[in-house]
Order: structure tokens, then sequence, then C-alpha cells
């Protein structure tokens, strides 16, 4: 099983790494076009990661919060798109501490 390399296309924010045929691609949902994606990956979130508090806020809650999550310095949401579909997500970033900062900064009265 060989994976395709990592490819950036400088002009757009989509990350293509798949294993061929497998028909889906991985997509750096910062971009403006992804935001209708944003409460799939709450949904998801609610569906498979039931412990902890935040699926207790709600599937609003968690969209804006992924999407605020996905506009922070040194923050990144993923994910695994096929056919206009998310299959799957990853979200990460670098400095805990200062991405939410930064989410509760800009959008803490909306959410």
């Amino acid at each position: 099983m060989k994976w395709s390399r990592l490819k950036r296309a400088p002009y757009d924010r989509r990350l293509f790494f798949h294993r061929r045929g497998s028909g889906l691609e991985i997509v750096d949902l910062k971009s403006a076009e992804m935001e209708s994606l944003f409460s799939a990956v709450s949904r998801l979130h609610m569906q498979e990661i039931r412990h902890g508090a935040l699926p207790l806020f709600g599937e609003k809650f968690l969209t804006r919060l992924y999407c605020e999550l996905s506009k922070a310095d040194r923050t990144v949401v993923l994910g695994a798109v096929g056919d206009g579909k998310l299959a799957g997500y990853v979200a990460g970033c670098a400095d805990i501490a200062r991405s939410y900062a930064s989410v509760f900064k800009n959008a803490a009265i909306p959410l």
C-alpha cells in the first residue's frame, strides 16, 4: 500500500493526500468554501466523542467552535471529504491555551 505524496496547491488551501482509488481528499477547512462542512464536523463529534463537556453544549456551539478554531493561529482543522461529504476530521494546535484564547476573544458573545 503506497500513499501518494502530500501536495499543497498555492492557489487554494486544499491538501491532497489519498490512497489511489479511495475517492477521499484531505482538505484544510480554513478556507471559506469549507464552512458548510463545520456542521458535519460537529455532528460527527457528537456521535463519536461522547465523553467530556463539549457535546453537552450542543451542535450549534460545536459548529461555531470548530469554525473559530480553524481561523486561530497555529491551529488546523482538516477534513476527509469524498463526494462532497465529510468522512472524518482531525483538529490540532501548537498551543492550546493560545488557540482557545483566540476563539473566546473573537467569538465569545456569539458562542
